[in-house]
């Protein structure tokens, strides 16, 4: 921590929950078809685009019993007149 910054604490009494629903898989985005040599992606998949994975889910419970659900989306785009090959993800 820098010189100088304080830690923030929280006081005791009520305070919220985070559940994580599945869990991400290590995956490798390859463009496949005619198109070499392949763009290569690695990463997480959170999504549940790759085989055999579920998509990652949160929810935030609040003292109160409130509740905030956080998924995921993914998009294909494409990164030349020819190819859709771009990929981006991320939660909702």
């Amino acid at each position: 921590m820098p010189s100088g910054a304080t830690w923030f604490t929280p006081g005791p009494g009520e305070t919220a929950t985070l559940a994580m629903t599945n869990a991400p898989v290590a995956w490798e985005n390859r463009t496949v078809g005619q198109y070499t040599p392949y763009q290569l992606s690695r990463g997480w998949d959170y999504t549940g685009t790759a085989p055999g994975s579920a998509a990652v889910t949160f929810t935030i419970t609040n003292a109160h019993g409130d509740q905030q659900n956080f998924g995921t989306w993914h998009n294909i785009y494409w990164t030349s007149d020819t190819t859709q090959n771009g990929y981006a993800a991320g939660f909702e």
